[in-house]
């Protein structure tokens, strides 16, 4: 099913998803990226998704891209596209052949968003998700697809008594502690570094990815998508491998700011021109250590350097 963290405060938004995708308790392929980045007119969000990811010739990922952009107009408003959505996702999951024939259980979606508003000042820390099975108003959690998708909006409150501190979860959560899940918010109120935060989920999914109750349905690959608050700071992203690889991953890219603002930028990713140069994406190990891509520098001073 996979899983997807969503962390917030008043200085940025981390959103980290496995790429793992699974059908029937197999693996398909552990580099399926699940990550987008959002930008409306009044809002940058992360995106991603959990549970049907295709079903015949559908594709998940290419239909969250795809409806983004055209349901974008008329307003380009963040809120009002993704209830455009919801609905959209409920007819489809009506019509569609392929999805129709597949069991309740196994038509289980649920999409999060996490970012920021700009229509206020300073900008607002929100999530939202659309789900037919989960983030429901009585906190349900189904056990197979329901015939509507339903959406949620939560946002940090104002004014308030300290950092707010948001996490968002999709996926096989279930298998997180609330150890770590009350780490992780500690992090996000005192401020920790990106970098630290962003080592410590590294640690959780890592952790679940080899628990009996995430049933090999979570892997270690990563996509990282970072939004700072400040809309003058550019969006970055990061991927992490659990192996050494001559390829590094990034997150698709949706802009609809306006009907002259439009664009979709999707499936990047960077090689280098010689297959025997070092490897670009390494495992994590310790500061140091002998970096994995055999260079003969600390892990701190190679690949680990920004990390």
């Amino acid at each position: 099913m996979t899983l997807v963290l969503s962390l917030l405060n008043d200085e940025q938004c981390i959103q980290i998803s496995d790429r793992r995708l699974t059908y029937r308790h197999g693996t398909l392929t552990d580099e399926e990226n699940k990550a987008i980045a959002l930008v409306t007119s009044d809002a940058r969000l992360s995106v991603s998704f959990s549970g049907l990811a295709t079903a015949g010739r559908f594709s998940t990922r290419e239909w969250i891209l795809d409806s983004l952009f055209d349901l974008s107009p008329p307003d380009y408003k963040a809120e009002l596209i993704i209830k455009r959505l919801a609905l959209k996702a409920t007819e489809l999951f009506e019509k569609n052949n392929h999805i129709r024939r597949l069991d309740p259980a196994t038509k289980r979606l649920s999409i999060s968003f996490c970012g920021y508003h700009y229509g206020i000042d300073p900008p607002l820390a929100v999530t939202a998700a659309i789900s037919n099975f989960s983030f429901r108003p009585d906190g349900q959690i189904l056990p197979i697809a329901s015939r509507e998708f339903i959406t949620s909006f939560t946002e940090e409150r104002r004014p308030a008594q300290k950092v707010p501190a948001l996490i968002q979860r999709i996926g096989q959560w279930t298998a997180m502690e609330r150890a770590e899940e009350l780490r992780l918010l500690s992090m996000l109120e005192r401020h920790a570094s990106r970098n630290a935060i962003i080592r410590e989920v590294y640690n959780i999914f890592m952790r679940i990815a080899g628990a009996d109750l995430s049933n090999g349905t979570i892997g270690k690959q990563l996509n990282v998508v970072i939004i700072p608050r400040n809309p003058s700071e550019m969006i970055t992203s990061d991927y992490y491998s659990s192996i050494n690889k001559q390829e590094t991953y990034m997150p698709d890219l949706i802009v609809v700011t306006s009907d002259k603002n439009k664009s979709v930028i999707s499936g990047l990713s960077v090689k280098p021109e010689d297959p025997k140069s070092r490897p670009i994406s390494v495992p994590r190990t310790k500061p140091n250590s002998r970096c994995p891509c055999n260079s003969g520098l600390k892990y701190k001073k190679c690949h680990g350097r920004n990390r």
